[in-house]
């Protein structure tokens, strides 16, 4: 050791690399890898979705529900006109296009974030979002979603195809 100005700096730089380490490791786990557009669509979905307290809840979501999994410890769904007129229908194998679920979800009876799903003609688009809507997570056939949602139907894991 060359003294006590050496270990100084030894300490400090070994700070620095920790300090870094640790803010990549925060913005790259779990953060938005929307790409550009990607970000544009999620703020254009969160701008269709406004109001959507007025579309009709999903099936066994007429109130808050118990969660399970990820998304908070209740949950609120609802379904927009697509969406309720392929849930009047029989027979279906997938959600037309256009449907989008929003699912609302809460700790301790406050809203914390939502959800949504649109079916489109070239997959299911996802969003994560604040309660405000600032947009945490989105894409096109977003790994992180799909993967969960593997086994729902079309999709969705809440409710089923009629």
């Amino acid at each position: 050791m060359g003294g006590p100005a050496e270990l100084r700096r030894l300490i400090l730089v070994t700070l620095v690399i920790a300090l870094i380490g640790g803010t990549m490791a925060l913005v790259g786990c779990g953060g938005d890898e929307s790409s550009d557009g990607e970000a544009s669509d999620a703020t254009m979905l969160w701008d269709e979705i406004r109001g959507h307290n007025g579309w009709d809840k999903a099936p066994g979501y007429r109130s808050m529900q118990p969660a399970e999994g990820p998304h908070g410890d209740q949950v609120l769904i609802f379904v927009n006109d697509d969406m309720s007129a392929a849930l009047e229908g029989t027979g279906e194998t997938e959600w037309p296009v256009g449907s989008i679920v929003v699912k609302e979800f809460f700790e301790q009876g406050d809203i914390i974030g939502m959800v949504v799903m649109e079916k489109r003609d070239d997959g299911r688009f996802w969003g994560s979002y604040s309660p405000t809507g600032e947009v945490y997570d989105s894409g096109l056939d977003l790994a992180a979603c799909e993967d969960c949602h593997a086994d729902g139907s079309d999709g969705v894991l809440g409710f089923s195809l009629p």
